[in-house]
């Protein structure tokens, strides 16, 4: 019987190098019909598509030409080249196989490669692929102000080399991931983040910022009821205005922080330059001597806005969004104290599965004897711990500092303590009207409207400017 092929074709290993080509080649395009049409996006089957299936298909090419090779190594071993005679059908037959295959294939390779490249640039593959370590700051990103941004517009950026450096360091992260050797939590802040110029300035002008108006309620814990205790502030966030006024003058001028060495939480010095190039330095503490070869950072927006896609609440503020939006019911006698209660603890459980467990045994029925109320809320409680609090990872709202306000963390107070001075001892403002103006407390059934009113805290202490928000409404 004539074969169509060369005979050097027809050995075991070029038969198994065309078998599992074949298989992979269907395999890869039943994958991608798949991709295609199926409604949810899968990281795995991304993955098994333009990586995994790929492989074995370049895998049974090499096979091919290898077989081939030893064959005509040990039948023909007396030939210096092998003779390539067209006039002979089976070399047409093999030539014409070769050039067809090898156009398929680098058309297939094309393909390929941009659907890995798409594919490795999705939220899908930034979150999912290794699901538990980047559990935390994928659910955050969902359920944020920045949801509809894309993870590489912040962490990759645009352009070959951005692309290649997170590639190549996403090597390092994959063997840490398969290794177990992750940190845990994952550190910050992230050393390599693009700048806010190729990120955040694309969306945001500096210059048409002006003032922003913010409610903030809390609820008390009352025996009866909850108390409604609320604040309307005008932030001025213009950074025209010079050094008295507009929160975002910060980064249209140049201002220097110098971090603590020991916490970098804390900021030593701030340096700013003025219009005619002389220096103003406000440093905290009395020891004024300063490290020549201190690394001072210049001012940008994240420096502020540290958290701003992958935030984490406290459970009091998570609570207190429940009941302004009516999925508790305020009327419930010490819901927010015990449902605070009740998600702390599940928050301290070593695992989802222990937390999730301690709120469905919670006792709510001091709250209501309504089995479907009772219901109710565990299943809110529940769904705030799955979307807040990761024990896999050992994330919650005391994990990550964030920067934004000054009730939970030092945030603006890192700077605005009335601490930090200049040589004639005038100290960086910490007043309440530097930032914003209030204009309305709501406590009870009081009401007190103005144009910049004074700050009352809801439980009528007077001393509380004696000590940081934080001192009490911090995460410990």
């Amino acid at each position: 019987m004539s074969k169509r092929f060369p005979a050097s074709l027809y050995n075991w290993i070029s038969m198994a190098g065309v078998l599992v080509t074949l298989l992979a080649f269907g395999a890869f395009v039943v994958l991608v019909l798949l991709e295609q049409t199926s409604s949810q996006s899968s990281p795995y089957l991304g993955i098994l598509t333009f990586l995994i299936v790929p492989i074995f298909l370049i895998l049974g090419l090499a096979l091919i030409p290898l077989g081939m090779w030893r064959y005509r190594k040990r039948h023909q071993a007396g030939a210096k080249y092998p003779l390539v005679d067209f006039g002979d059908p089976k070399v047409r037959a093999s030539f014409w196989t070769f050039a067809l295959g090898t156009a398929g294939l680098m058309l297939l390779s094309g393909f390929g490669s941009y659907r890995l490249y798409e594919f490795s640039e999705s939220n899908v593959f930034c979150g999912e692929t290794c699901h538990t370590v980047m559990e935390p700051e994928y659910v955050a990103h969902q359920q944020g102000p920045h949801a509809e941004i894309d993870c590489v517009g912040c962490h990759v950026g645009e352009g070959i080399d951005s692309y290649v450096h997170a590639k190549m360091s996403g090597v390092r992260q994959l063997f840490k991931a398969v290794g177990g050797t992750y940190a845990k939590p994952i550190p910050t802040p992230v050393h390599n983040m693009r700048s806010p110029e190729g990120t955040c300035l694309n969306c945001h002008d500096m210059d048409q910022m002006g003032t922003k108006f913010k409610r903030y309620t809390h609820f008390f814990g009352d025996e009866e009821n909850q108390p409604e205790w609320s604040y309307d502030l005008l932030f001025d966030l213009d950074g025209t205005k010079g050094i008295s006024k507009g929160v975002h003058w910060h980064i249209k001028e140049p201002v220097d922080i110098l971090r603590d060495p020991e916490d970098p939480n804390k900021v030593q010095a701030v340096r700013i330059t003025q219009a005619d190039g002389s220096e103003r330095l406000f440093i905290k503490g009395k020891d004024r001597t300063i490290d020549p070869n201190a690394e001072w950072k210049r001012m940008d927006c994240l420096d502020c806005h540290n958290r701003p896609a992958h935030r984490y609440e406290r459970p009091a503020r998570l609570i207190d969004g429940l009941l302004a939006d009516g999925t508790l019911d305020k009327g419930l006698p010490n819901i927010k104290s015990n449902a605070r209660n009740i998600l702390e603890q599940a928050a301290d459980q070593e695992t989802r599965e222990a937390g999730l467990n301690l709120i469905a045994a919670a006792d709510f029925s001091p709250q209501s004897s309504d089995a479907a109320t009772v219901q109710s809320i565990k299943d809110a409680l529940s769904q705030l711990y799955a979307s807040q609090m990761f024990p896999g990872m050992k994330v919650d709202w005391r994990t990550h500092y964030n920067y934004g306000g000054h009730q939970v963390f030092p945030g603006c107070m890192r700077c605005h303590d009335g601490k930090h001075k200049d040589d004639t001892g005038k100290a960086i403002p910490d007043d309440c009207e530097t930032c914003h103006s209030i204009t309305r407390i709501k406590g009870g059934d009081q009401i007190e409207t103005g144009t910049s009113l004074e700050f009352k805290h809801p439980d009528g202490e007077e001393d509380w400017m004696d000590d940081g928000c934080w001192d009490c409404h911090g995460p410990e």
